[in-house]
């Protein structure tokens, strides 16, 4: 898997604080197959770092993994909450010593051992075209002013006003629409675009999102309800339109039209991404933050 440029010092493990850790990590899988893709990272990158011992840890939430992790004998349980939605599971807060949620709710929670758990990409091909893409977006041979490919499985309305309002300007070259390609295509159609859109699913984070700061883009998004462990700060490392898009295609415009501004914006956001969201840095944020707790 690629290695992140930067190194973030602020989740900084001295390697006698592993000494005596170990992950026990569940045999079986995820209750949602799907999770794979969310989690499988983050335990490649604790492999990595620590013993991680697979034993039997029943799953029994719906969009919840929890797994132990022991220091000097004594056991700890961890939750990753991968759900879309900003509720958290109370059981299993109430036995969680760290309970990671991935939409983590931008009001916050009552429960203190409750912390914002990032976000990830849904395909570990990310990190397999992560360097040619960066490198092809760098080189600004634009083909596309405005770029999103969205589903309708999630977000309908959304998603349907934001292209309906994009097919029908006539300011730019808009290029996308509720239809999506290949993997692959779409990562070079967004290094090849001025500015990319970010619309909800499920959820308010949607791995799109990620795969776009990945690249260094210039994302002009929909407004986030939740929160990242590190948060995402508007006109530094994207774009927020309102609610109504009615200044969607007024801010698609002046960014189009003030390039620098533009690439400061996508310099910032693909330093957010390796500072916070590559899972080496990812996974260093988690086992820091279990570290500190236990």
């Amino acid at each position: 898997m690629g290695k992140s440029h930067s190194i973030n010092q602020n989740w900084h493990i001295k390697p006698k604080e592993l000494s005596n850790i170990e992950i026990r990590y569940p045999q079986k899988k995820y209750v949602w197959h799907g999770a794979r893709t969310c989690l499988d990272l983050l335990l490649f990158e604790f492999k990595y770092r620590v013993p991680v011992r697979f034993i039997d840890l029943p799953q029994s939430y719906q969009g919840i993994v929890w797994f132990q992790l022991v220091k000097n004998g004594r056991v700890h349980d961890i939750t990753v909450d991968y759900s879309d939605y900003p509720q958290v599971n109370t059981e299993a807060v109430a036995h969680s010593t760290v309970y990671f949620k991935m939409q983590y709710a931008s009001e916050g929670y009552e429960f203190g051992n409750v912390i914002p758990g990032g976000y990830v990409t849904d395909s570990l091909r990310l990190y397999l075209h992560i360097r040619r893409m960066q490198q092809l977006r760098d080189q600004k041979k634009f083909e596309f002013d405005v770029y999103g490919r969205f589903g309708l499985d999630f977000a309908t309305d959304i998603r349907e006003r934001a292209i309906g309002i994009l097919n029908t300007q006539n300011c730019f070259r808009f290029k996308g629409g509720l239809k999506k390609v290949r993997f692959a295509a779409f990562l070079r159609e967004v290094a090849r675009s001025k500015i990319v859109i970010d619309l909800p699913g499920n959820g308010a984070f949607c791995h799109r999102l990620v795969n776009y700061l990945a690249l260094g883009a210039c994302v002009v998004a929909y407004p986030h309800d939740s929160v990242m462990h590190v948060p995402l700060e508007n006109h530094k490392h994207l774009v927020y339109c309102k609610k109504d898009f009615s200044d969607l295609v007024e801010t698609c415009e002046y960014y189009l039209t003030h390039a620098d501004e533009r690439e400061a914006i996508c310099s910032q956001s693909r330093s957010y991404f390796e500072a916070n969201l590559h899972h080496a840095n990812l996974a260093n944020y988690y086992l820091r933050k279990c570290l500190d707790a236990v």
